[in-house]
C-alpha cells in the first residue's frame, strides 16, 4: 500500500469522529460548529480542533508521499506521483472552500 492511501485512512478519534468521516469522503462541513454549544468558547475551540485535523490530513499524505519520491527519485514516476497527491489537493480544497462559506454564513448572521 503506498503511502498516500495509508495516511489518508479516516482517523477516528472522539469528538472528531464525525469530521474524520466528512473527510474520507472527500469534503468537510463545518456547518454543524453553530449547533455543538451556545458557549463561544467551545465553539472556537471546536472549529480550531476540526479545521487542524481537515488540513493536517491531507498534508501529511501529501509529505510522506514526496518525502518519499525524494528518497527514491530513481524509482519515482511522475504522472503516478501527481495523480497520487491530487486527491490530497482536492482534500485542502474542499476545506478552504467549507472555511470560506462558514465565514461567510457568520458574516451574513
Amino acid at each position: 500500500m503506498c503511502l498516500i492511501a495509508r495516511s489518508m485512512q479516516p482517523a477516528y478519534v472522539d469528538d472528531l469522529e464525525h469530521s474524520a468521516r466528512l473527510m474520507s469522503d472527500g469534503g468537510a462541513d463545518f456547518s454543524s460548529i453553530d449547533s455543538v454549544s451556545a458557549d463561544p468558547w467551545y465553539q472556537s475551540r471546536d472549529l480550531a480542533s476540526r479545521l487542524s485535523h481537515a488540513l493536517r490530513t491531507p498534508l501529511t499524505a501529501l509529505r510522506a508521499e514526496l518525502e518519499e519520491a525524494r528518497l527514491h527519485p530513481d524509482q519515482t514516476h511522475v504522472l503516478q506521483l501527481v495523480d497520487r497527491a491530487l486527491p490530497s489537493i482536492d482534500r485542502l480544497e474542499a476545506v478552504a472552500v467549507s472555511m470560506l462559506e462558514l465565514g461567510l454564513s457568520r458574516a451574513r448572521s
